[in-house]
């Protein structure tokens, strides 16, 4: 007779992990049920990418253009659909039980991927039930939108008495939700428009940002701008392209809505202590490769150069037979990064597979030196610089430790014009938001955050 170890080892080796989705606070937690459970007509607002969590935990209607949350199993349907794959209709009946057994919706997106994988586009479409937001009639269930979508709140707010508004997790929205203005431009059209302005010098030196003023947008031929533009900037991206953004003063869009109060929840838990957590930067005493000896930055033009730095800090960090993943600003530089860490010894995993499977590849390998490569464009320092102008004093006031710190900054470099503790400070909700999904995912796992200036 097989014992209960024996199916933990085949279910940690053939079953992949699901996170707990329980990447919220207590605090939020509570706070958000108390303020859904009381009588009238609500709208939660949250970024889109807090959802899968919302989804989890409470009972409410996702409005959204592409429907993510937008399709609901229905068990007469699976039965009608799947009636010959009884292996499957039951996984998905038990699937939708359990959901139900909670109190939340048994999305389709809720579905594991290997499940997924089982169900052609056809099927997929057949099972479901498409749900219909009705803002009319939200008294029966809230409904949750995102910031970008605070426009319809404008058409159906009027129709709705006494309508309340729930704000989640405002402190990520300042630092993630961005808005582009006209199209992409070329070098020729900047330099020919702007050659006058003073600020495009800014950017020869290789600076990837630059503030801009809605007279300098009304030059380059953008004339539309939404209400309550808070910021408007500059983006150089790869090899002589240009965007244009501005962001929104959200308290302002909140204010202007027909409601008839607001309500604001953090998402992030300020009290939460990140014992996996840590900044990464040379020795300045010891080492021979500093950021501002080898003029190296984010934004540097020569990448060769910036990646040799940031592997030699990349390849002292942790422990050197775990997995490691090295998350990117530029997805282009992936196929060419990858190609560099396999000279250097790397096992990579095939980027063409899924997310999942190249995890499940690193993990199997046999190799002591094993790396994910993949990005997200969530940490772009300056960046965020350029959005929370007039919203967040960048002032910062060193604590003790850092009052301790030795490091001395070359000062034969350039100088900067704003302090880099600062802007990792300004980032501080965003990089306890991702330690957060990190730990809840696997508790063990280690959040290096390695920075350079």
């Amino acid at each position: 007779m097989l014992d209960y170890e024996y199916f933990v080892k085949q279910s940690n080796d053939f079953f992949r992990p699901n996170p707990t989705n329980q990447n919220i606070s207590e605090q939020t937690f509570n706070q958000l049920t108390e303020k859904l459970n009381e009588e009238g007509n609500k709208v939660v607002i949250a970024p889109e990418f807090l959802w899968n969590t919302l989804s989890h935990q409470f009972d409410l209607t996702f409005y959204s253009d592409n429907k993510t949350f937008g399709f609901r199993l229905n068990k007469e349907k699976i039965r009608a659909t799947l009636g010959d794959d009884k292996l499957l209709q039951a996984i998905l009946f038990r699937f939708v039980d359990s959901c139900i057994s909670k109190g939340s919706q048994p999305y389709f997106q809720h579905l594991p991927i290997a499940i997924r994988l089982k169900l052609n586009i056809e099927q997929s479409t057949l099972i479901c039930d498409n749900i219909d937001v009705d803002f009319g009639n939200i008294n029966h269930k809230p409904i949750c939108i995102k910031p970008t979508d605070i426009e319809i709140l404008k058409q159906h707010g009027n129709k709705v008495s006494d309508l309340e508004i729930i704000v989640v997790g405002n402190e990520l929205y300042n630092l993630t939700s961005k808005l582009q203005l006209g199209q992409d431009l070329d070098f020729a059209t900047i330099f020919d428009r702007l050659k006058n302005e003073p600020k495009l010098l800014q950017m020869s030196g290789g600076k990837s940002f630059i503030s801009l003023e809605q007279s300098h947008c009304k030059q380059l031929g953008i004339t539309e701008f939404p209400e309550f533009v808070q910021n408007i900037w500059l983006e150089k991206n790869g090899k002589g392209k240009f965007k244009v953004w501005c962001n929104l003063n959200f308290e302002d869009c909140i204010n202007n809505l027909p409601i008839k109060e607001a309500h604001y929840i953090d998402w992030v838990d300020e009290t939460f202590t990140k014992t996996n957590s840590f900044i990464i930067r040379p020795d300045a005493r010891n080492s021979g490769y500093i950021a501002e000896q080898k003029r190296v930055n984010p934004e540097s033009l020569y990448r060769k150069i910036y990646w040799v730095y940031q592997f030699k800090l990349f390849e002292g960090i942790g422990n050197t037979n775990n997995p490691k993943v090295l998350i990117l600003n530029d997805e282009l530089e992936t196929e060419k990064l990858s190609a560099y860490a396999r000279r250097k010894g790397y096992f990579i995993p095939d980027t063409k597979a899924s997310l999942a499977r190249q995890v499940e590849l690193l993990h199997t390998h046999r190799s002591p030196n094993k790396l994910l490569i993949t990005s997200f464009h969530s940490f772009l320092l300056q960046e965020k610089l350029q959005m929370l102008k007039g919203k967040i004093q960048v002032a910062f006031e060193p604590n003790e430790e850092q009052k301790k710190d030795d490091y001395q900054a070359d000062t034969t470099s350039v100088k900067k014009d704003y302090d880099l503790f600062s802007l990792i400070k300004l980032h501080k909700p965003l990089i306890d938001y991702y330690y957060k999904m990190l730990y809840d995912n696997n508790p063990d796992s280690i959040y290096f955050f390695v920075i350079q200036d």
